[in-house]
């Protein structure tokens, strides 16, 4: 028989659920833990019992108070081909860095970079509220939301938001070249083209 649900595995089933962040008020509302210090306190606990047992996702706290259950950077890159029905596909992602790193930037300009199957990719990312788009004369420029800075755990501020990103897609680029000498892409390399090792 089993026992009934406990507030703490309610926050953490919560987070699980839901697949985006989560604010504390949202964890109290699900798991009745009696109050907001209640329910930090058992988030905080749940997030030292993660980082204990070395587990291959975390919560992490991203901007504004909101928090997120996630695969942690370095298995998401190994596991990503396994899961095609997730949130969002390799490809998917590398059109969303792009747009991130070069916003405000042109859809035609994306489409040039990325190629016509990008199409499929800002569609999925405008649905899912990562990227918006706003008439540009002939053609719409795409910009990332609020919504994407809050779920990945950027800065709102865009130039602080392009330096968090490029860092990660550096770091993730050289944890898939266990062999070879840490780098960081040059000038050449940050700019539309870069997308990271294939």
């Amino acid at each position: 028989m089993s026992s009934p649900p406990t507030k703490k595995g309610l926050i953490e089933a919560a987070l699980y659920a839901a697949g985006r962040p989560l604010s504390i008020e949202d964890l109290e509302r699900v798991s009745k833990a009696g109050g907001i210090p209640e329910t930090e306190s058992l988030l905080g606990e749940l997030v030292d019992e993660y980082q204990s047992r070395s587990s291959s996702l975390e919560i992490v706290q991203v901007s504004k108070g909101r928090y997120v259950l996630q695969l942690k950077p370095e298995y998401s890159t190994k596991v990503a081909r396994l899961s095609p029905g997730g949130l969002l596909s390799l490809g998917s992602l590398k059109t969303l860095a792009l747009v991130a790193l070069r916003q405000p930037i042109r859809q035609s300009e994306v489409i040039e970079i990325r190629g016509a199957h990008s199409y499929e990719h800002i569609h999925r990312l405008e649905q899912l509220g990562f990227v918006k788009k706003q008439p540009s004369g002939k053609s719409v420029t795409l910009t990332t939301t609020k919504m994407f800075s809050e779920y990945f755990g950027f800065e709102d501020d865009l130039a602080k938001l392009k330096v968090q990103l490029h860092r990660k897609l550096v770091k993730l680029d050289n944890e898939s070249r266990p062999n070879t000498k840490p780098t960081v892409p040059n000038e050449t390399e940050t700019g539309p083209e870069y997308q990271g090792h294939p």
